[in-house]
Protein backbone atom coordinates (compact mmCIF):
# COMPACT_ATOMS: atom_id res chain seq x y z
CA UNK A 1 0.00 0.00 0.00
CA UNK A 2 0.98 3.35 -0.50
CA UNK A 3 2.43 5.17 1.77
CA UNK A 4 2.13 8.73 0.78
CA UNK A 5 0.06 10.81 2.33
CA UNK A 6 -1.69 14.18 1.47
CA UNK A 7 0.65 14.33 -1.93
CA UNK A 8 -1.61 13.28 -4.55
CA UNK A 9 -3.85 16.64 -4.97
CA UNK A 10 -0.82 18.78 -5.45
CA UNK A 11 0.97 17.25 -7.60
CA UNK A 12 -1.69 16.64 -10.10
CA UNK A 13 -2.90 19.01 -13.45
CA UNK A 14 -6.87 19.82 -13.85
CA UNK A 15 -6.72 17.40 -16.44
CA UNK A 16 -5.17 14.70 -15.00
CA UNK A 17 -7.99 15.17 -12.33
CA UNK A 18 -10.19 14.86 -14.79
CA UNK A 19 -8.70 11.72 -16.24
CA UNK A 20 -8.86 10.29 -12.78
CA UNK A 21 -12.34 11.01 -12.10
CA UNK A 22 -13.09 9.40 -15.13
CA UNK A 23 -10.99 6.46 -14.14
CA UNK A 24 -12.76 6.15 -10.84
CA UNK A 25 -16.23 5.65 -12.77
CA UNK A 26 -14.60 2.78 -14.19
CA UNK A 27 -13.96 3.99 -17.83
CA UNK A 28 -11.23 2.52 -20.04
CA UNK A 29 -8.56 4.61 -21.86
CA UNK A 30 -10.53 5.06 -25.00
CA UNK A 31 -13.81 6.27 -23.66
CA UNK A 32 -11.90 8.53 -21.10
CA UNK A 33 -10.33 9.37 -24.36
CA UNK A 34 -13.80 9.84 -26.42
CA UNK A 35 -14.93 12.09 -23.61
CA UNK A 36 -12.61 14.70 -23.00
CA UNK A 37 -11.47 14.16 -27.03
CA UNK A 38 -8.15 13.82 -26.46
CA UNK A 39 -5.86 11.09 -27.67
CA UNK A 40 -5.46 7.84 -26.29
CA UNK A 41 -2.14 7.65 -25.56
CA UNK A 42 -2.20 10.94 -23.59
CA UNK A 43 -4.64 9.30 -21.31
CA UNK A 44 -1.98 6.53 -21.24
CA UNK A 45 0.63 9.06 -20.37
CA UNK A 46 -1.77 10.97 -18.02
CA UNK A 47 -2.29 7.77 -16.27
CA UNK A 48 1.78 6.77 -16.05
CA UNK A 49 2.57 9.64 -14.59
CA UNK A 50 -0.22 10.08 -12.02
CA UNK A 51 1.05 5.95 -11.16
CA UNK A 52 5.04 7.18 -11.29
CA UNK A 53 4.37 10.55 -8.99
CA UNK A 54 2.25 9.11 -6.26
CA UNK A 55 4.08 5.69 -6.19
CA UNK A 56 1.09 3.73 -6.95
CA UNK A 57 1.49 0.00 -8.11
CA UNK A 58 -1.49 0.54 -9.97
CA UNK A 59 -4.89 2.52 -10.63
CA UNK A 60 -7.32 0.90 -7.79
CA UNK A 61 -4.80 2.21 -5.37
CA UNK A 62 -4.36 5.21 -7.41
CA UNK A 63 -7.91 6.29 -7.09
CA UNK A 64 -8.25 5.06 -3.75
CA UNK A 65 -5.67 7.03 -2.27
CA UNK A 66 -7.62 9.94 -3.93
CA UNK A 67 -10.44 9.26 -2.58
CA UNK A 68 -8.80 9.17 0.81
CA UNK A 69 -7.35 12.36 0.15
CA UNK A 70 -10.89 13.79 -1.17
CA UNK A 71 -9.19 14.78 -4.36
CA UNK A 72 -11.98 12.76 -6.13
Amino acid sequence: MNTTSQKTATVLSAREREVLNLMSLGLTNHEIADRLCISFHTVANHRKSMLARSRCSNCTELVRLAMTERVI
